[in-house]
C-alpha cells in the first residue's frame, strides 16, 4: 500500500499458466518495461518472431512496445511474477 501523496511507477502482478495454456490469444504490446521471473514450471516467451524458454528460476526482459506472448510448455503450471514500469493498465 502506499501513501496518499504518493502514486507508484511500477507494479507487479502475479500470473498463473496452466499446462498448454497461454496469456493471450494474441500478442500483447504495452508502453511498459516488463521484468518476468518464473518461479514454478517452464514457459515458452515469444518475443516479436524469437523463442526463448524460460525454467523455474529464470527471468526475461521485455522492452517497451515489444510484442509478446507467454506459453506454458510444462506439466505443471507455471507460476511467477511480472513487474513493470510505468504501470501498465489494461
Amino acid at each position: 500500500m502506499s501513501a496518499p501523496e504518493y502514486t507508484p511507477s511500477s507494479m507487479v502482478v502475479q500470473f498463473q499458466i496452466e499446462p498448454g495454456g497461454h496469456d493471450s490469444e494474441e500478442f500483447l504490446t504495452h508502453t511498459s518495461e516488463e521484468i518476468v521471473v518464473l518461479l514454478q514450471g517452464e514457459i515458452d516467451m515469444l518475443l516479436g518472431e524469437t523463442r526463448y524458454h524460460l525454467n523455474a528460476g529464470d527471468s526475461l526482459v521485455v522492452r517497451p512496445n515489444m510484442p509478446h506472448r507467454t506459453i506454458n510448455t510444462g506439466e505443471i503450471p507455471a507460476i511467477g511474477f511480472c513487474l513493470m514500469t510505468p504501470m501498465w493498465m489494461n
